[in-house]
């Protein structure tokens, strides 16, 4: 009995020595406190130096003191010196301060803005401060003048942010190389400009793509016709911003030879082409601002190519190259259709062009172009400068789409006749394109009220792309539309060359005006949209 009893008790004890040791290890796991809810109240200023609208201001140092511990976020990208002192201050952080000194002496009599935007955060949450600003005048006075309105992208007619800065007017302007002596950025199109000093200014907007306050030569920009002699300020000055060519002096940004080609790119496209040298043929890639030169002569020596240039700017370039080119690399050459083969088209409508990579001989043959028209097996001869045209350096077919047809057509060229400038040979040249009913398109009609003896109607896309244009017709009519989402926009054309100007920076002549209908417009197969109507004062 004593034996099992013990036994007994011994087993009891085994258990509660492991119900215990479970117990105290589970007590003894470590867990991160329970810290309460998540901070989310953004750090508050409690006090500044200087105070706003500080008159006289002698001090180096602008200090500001938070209720919490703070750090710096991206403050150099960040914080807004207006007027721009080019980043010669040092900025740090302390517990709940911070403190920014001038590395160099202010201007006198001159009114400072600060705009610390998103520089500042809490050091726990990372919770953003308020957009805070310090305003204060090194002189007697805050200069009070202000400029007020809006920036539209008047190509697209849409509001855009934008900055918008001023000048100080004088000779050596040169707005691509110099920041704004005073600057701010509007909001949803709305800009507000203050604190400015009397004086007299150009005033430019432009879109700044990287930030660096300062207009770059891919930018949209607009611009005020003349100097601003601000006396008082003002509320609407209206800014509209576009695409205006930068008259930037004709340069070759790259030269490359491949074979018996030369290439060279331009910086802008090129209006007007002569060139001197012996036993060459060229042609241009448009979309490359790309003049292509093929050496048809003794490729081991080399070649003196004499170039006088005029670009779309009217600017010019006189220049003797000199090129080292080898023996021409034999490549059969592929055609292209546009638009692309197999889709569907609607007569009466854009040409049909096809395109060779170089120019091509042979092309002016009678006879080699042949349209075939629903599935007939006898082929229509087309006729050269009648139905078709080919383009001064020879490697374009332009075929009038004028035809009458009701399911589909085949455009067809002898290749045989053909062959490259290299003498290369030519693959198949044939396309088949389906032609849209026209109960698969719609209309598009309205009227032009104006005075104006010279205008543009242009229906775009809802890309922008001018679909078609039609000249000086009050009462217009857009027919056989694909289906799509379409706008009509109507240019003053006052110098009545029927394409819209985009202005002239240099000798400040703005952008001819335009309208644009208040609404998108929905076209739907077979459909009719009428009274579309747009005033043009």
């Amino acid at each position: 009995m004593y034996l099992r009893k013990n036994k007994v008790m011994y087993k009891v004890k085994n258990v509660l020595l492991i119900l215990i040791s479970t117990l105290f290890f589970k007590c003894a796991n470590i867990s991160a406190p329970n810290g309460g809810p998540k901070d989310i109240k953004i750090p508050s200023l409690l006090n500044q130096y200087p105070s706003n609208k500080t008159l006289n201001f002698k001090n180096n140092k602008v200090l500001l003191e938070f209720n919490e511990h703070i750090t710096l976020n991206n403050a150099n990208q960040e914080i807004q010196i207006i007027p721009d002192i080019d980043h010669k201050y040092k900025i740090s952080s302390k517990k709940n301060n911070v403190e920014l000194t001038f590395t160099e002496n202010l201007k006198e009599n001159t009114t400072y803005r600060i705009n610390f935007n998103k520089s500042i955060k809490d050091i726990t949450e990372g919770n953003l401060a308020q957009e805070i600003t310090v305003l204060f005048s090194t002189g007697n006075q805050l200069d009070s003048l202000y400029l007020k309105g809006n920036v539209i992208n008047i190509q697209n007619n849409k509001v855009v942010d934008a900055i918008v800065g001023i000048y100080q007017s004088h000779d050596t302007l040169n707005i691509f190389k110099q920041k704004p002596y005073l600057y701010t950025k509007s909001n949803k199109g709305k800009y507000s400009l203050e604190n400015i000093k009397g004086g007299l200014y150009e005033v430019i907007a432009f879109e700044d793509k990287n930030n660096n306050v300062k207009l770059d030569e891919n930018e949209l920009f607009g611009f005020v016709n003349t100097n601003i002699k601000l006396e008082k300020s003002i509320n609407d000055l209206n800014i509209n911003i576009l695409d205006i060519t930068k008259k930037d002096s004709l340069r070759i940004k790259n030269t490359f030879v491949s074979g018996n080609k030369i290439e060279i790119e331009f910086n802008n496209s090129l209006k007007s082409i002569a060139i001197e040298a012996k036993d060459i043929v060229y042609n241009i890639n448009e979309e490359r601002n790309q003049l292509n030169i093929y050496n048809l002569g003794n490729y081991k020596d080399s070649i003196s190519i004499a170039l006088t240039l005029i670009d779309t700017n009217n600017c010019q370039m006189q220049k003797t190259l000199s090129f080292k080119t080898e023996a021409k690399k034999a490549k059969k050459e592929l055609a292209q259709f546009v638009p692309s083969v197999k889709n569907k088209i609607i007569t009466y409508k854009k040409p049909i062009s096809i395109t060779f990579s170089k120019p091509i001989i042979g092309l002016t043959e009678k006879n080699i172009v042949k349209l075939y028209i629903d599935n007939n097996k006898t082929p229509t001869i087309l006729q050269l400068n009648k139905d078709y045209t080919i383009n001064y350096y020879k490697d374009k077919i332009l075929i009038n789409n004028n035809f009458t047809a009701n399911d589909s057509i085949i455009i067809e060229v002898d290749n045989q006749q053909l062959k490259t400038i290299n003498g290369d040979s030519l693959f198949t040249i044939k396309g088949k394109y389906l032609i849209s009913d026209i109960t698969e398109t719609g209309t598009i009609q309205g009227r032009i009220n104006t005075t104006k003896s010279s205008f543009i109607i242009q229906l775009i896309d809802n890309n922008y792309t001018v679909i078609e244009q039609i000249t000086n017709q009050q009462n217009y009519i857009f027919t056989k539309i694909k289906p799509g989402k379409y706008n009509i926009r109507v240019i003053d054309d006052v110098n009545k060359n029927e394409k819209w100007d985009l202005g002239d920076f240099q000798n400040r002549i703005q952008a001819e005006e335009v309208k644009y209908y208040k609404e998108e417009i929905a076209l739907k197969e077979n459909w009719e949209v009428l009274d579309i109507n747009i005033d043009l004062p």
